[in-house]
């Protein structure tokens, strides 16, 4: 029997690759692109964890199917992040959507938005409303974003944030029918 190669196994690729290429494989380019992939999958996991005692419910709102002939009569539509301190302290400081962020936001369009005035210290137990509404504007498609929700520990100065998904998708009827299972 021949011997062998020995293999290292790729556990971001699920391969086994042989030990004389290992190095190669770790600056290949679909290599790379994977472990660029798998770093911001962690951190969009992180970034949706609640913390420091605050809570928000749902973990993703999802505006649903909206039919494309009910937004002459009814254009926009709303659903509610609830917020809830349930230990320690924490101040909401901002809200922002991740569309909004970044240089080219003025280029983007924005479908969803969220109305924040001025920052609030939340108080244990009690549960605050952040309305979210979703405006696209007659045009059919999927829209999504992420709502970063800033947040602050007013002892010690730590700052925090939870993001939440937002989605909805507009369509007629009758694709809507022929794309269901």
């Amino acid at each position: 029997m021949p011997p062998t190669n020995p293999t290292y196994r790729c556990n971001t690729c699920q391969i086994r690759v042989p030990l004389p290429q290992w190095e190669r494989h770790l600056f290949d380019p679909v290599h790379a692109r994977k472990v660029r992939l798998a770093t911001y999958g962690q951190a969009l996991e992180e970034g949706s964890r609640d913390k420091f005692g605050v809570t928000i419910v749902p973990a993703e709102l999802d505006f649903g199917i909206i039919d494309l002939s009910t937004l002459s009569t009814w254009p926009t539509r709303e659903n509610v992040f609830y917020i809830r301190l349930e230990e320690g302290e924490a101040r909401l400081a901002d809200i922002q959507l991740s569309s909004s962020l970044g240089s080219l936001a003025a280029f983007r369009d924005a479908n969803f938005h969220v109305r924040f005035s001025a920052a609030i210290t939340l108080v244990r137990g009690a549960t605050y409303a952040v309305k979210v509404t979703v405006d696209p504007r007659g045009n059919r498609g999927f829209y999504e974003d992420r709502v970063e929700f800033s947040f602050e520990v007013p002892s010690n100065g730590t700052r925090f944030s939870i993001t939440r998904a937002v989605k909805a998708t507009v369509t007629v009827e009758a694709h809507r029918r022929q794309l269901a299972p």
